[in-house]
C-alpha cells in the first residue's frame, strides 16, 4: 500500500530512534512534530503537504508517550507543538489532518480547543475502533490495532464546516423524548412515594423534556435548511473487520520476525550504552 504519511507511534520506537531511522523501513514517510533527538532538534518532519487536485492538505504527526523509552529521544508535549505549528499550517492549507497516537481523551481535548484541525485519525490502542464522529467541527476516527480492521473514509470537502448528521440526531432526540415520557408515566404510577422526592423528580423530567424539545426544534430546522446542505462538507465511512483466519503471508511473516530480532538486538545495544558516550541521530529543523 502507498502511504502519503505515517505518524510515528510509541511502538515504532521499540528499538530506539537510531534503529527506526537506519533500519530497512527508513524509507517510510514518517512524520512527528514532537520527537526530538539528543541534539535538541526534531528528528522527523513535523508535517507533510499533499497536493490533491485543487486541494492542499497538511498532514501533521503527533507521537504519544513511549511506554519504555530507550533514552535516545525525547517526546515533548504535543499540544505545545501544535500551538506553534497550527496557525501557519491552517493559513496555507485547505484541509488539516492530525495523525495522532495520543490518548483518545487527549485527541478530544485538542478538537475542543482548536478550530484549525479538520480531521483527527487516532491510534489509541486501549480504545480500539472509533466510528467517525464530530467534536465541534473536527472529525475524529480510528481503526483497531494490529491490522484487524480496514478503515475507509471518503470526504466531500467544501472548505470547512462539516454537515451535521441531523437525521441521526433527530432520531436520537426522539428516542430520548420517548424515554422521558415513559419515565414520567412510571413516576405518576408510583404509590407511597415521598411528596418531596416526587416533586423533585417531576421537575427534573420537565426540564429535561424542555431541553430535548428545544434541541429537536433546532435539528429539524437544519433539516429544512437546503442552503446548509449545499455549503457544508460531508463524509461517508466504513470500518471493516478482517477475518483472523486469513493465513499469514510467509514472506511478510519472515520480514516481521527479522525486524523483531533487529529490535531486540538494538535494545540490548542501547542498554549496554555507557553514560560517557553520546547517541547521535539525523535531525530535521
Amino acid at each position: 500500500m502507498k502511504y502519503e504519511a505515517i505518524a510515528v507511534g510509541p511502538y515504532d520506537l521499540s528499538g530506539g530512534l537510531a534503529f527506526l531511522k537506519n533500519s530497512s523501513v527508513s524509507a517510510i514517510p514518517w512524520v512527528s512534530a514532537n520527537i526530538y533527538g539528543p541534539m535538541g532538534n526534531r528528528v522527523f518532519a513535523p508535517f507533510k503537504t499533499v497536493l490533491f487536485k485543487n486541494f492542499k492538505i497538511g498532514l501533521i504527526g503527533l507521537t504519544g508517550k513511549s511506554i519504555q523509552s530507550t533514552g535516545d529521544y525525547d517526546i515533548t508535549d504535543g499540544n505545545k507543538e501544535l500551538e506553534t505549528l497550527l496557525p501557519k499550517i491552517a493559513q496555507t492549507h485547505d484541509l488539516v489532518v492530525l495523525l495522532s497516537s495520543l490518548s483518545h481523551q487527549q485527541n478530544i481535548a485538542i478538537a475542543q480547543s482548536s478550530a484549525d484541525i479538520d480531521i483527527i485519525i487516532g491510534a489509541d490502542k486501549s480504545i480500539g475502533t472509533i466510528n467517525p464522529h464530530l467534536i465541534n467541527q473536527t472529525l475524529i476516527t480510528q481503526t483497531g490495532s494490529q491490522g484487524k480492521h480496514l478503515g475507509f473514509l471518503e470526504i466531500s470537502w467544501r472548505y470547512k464546516r462539516w454537515k451535521e448528521d441531523s437525521a441521526r440526531q433527530r432520531a436520537l432526540l426522539k428516542n430520548r423524548l420517548a424515554a422521558n415520557e415513559l419515565q414520567s408515566k412510571r413516576l405518576g404510577a408510583k404509590k407511597n412515594i415521598d411528596k418531596k422526592v416526587f416533586n423533585e423528580r417531576q421537575e427534573g423530567l420537565k426540564k429535561s423534556k424542555q431541553q430535548i424539545l428545544a434541541a429537536l426544534a433546532d435539528v429539524e430546522s437544519k433539516l429544512d435548511d437546503s442552503a446548509q446542505k449545499e455549503a457544508a462538507s460531508s463524509f461517508t465511512s466504513a470500518i471493516i473487520a478482517l477475518r483472523p483466519s486469513i493465513p499469514d503471508d510467509p514472506d511478510i511473516l519472515t520480514m516481521v520476525n527479522s525486524i523483531k530480532d533487529e529490535i531486540k538486538h538494538a535494545r540490548r545495544g542501547i542498554s549496554q550504552h555507557t553514560s560517557g558516550e553520546s547517541l547521535t541521530t539525523p535531525t530535521v529543523q
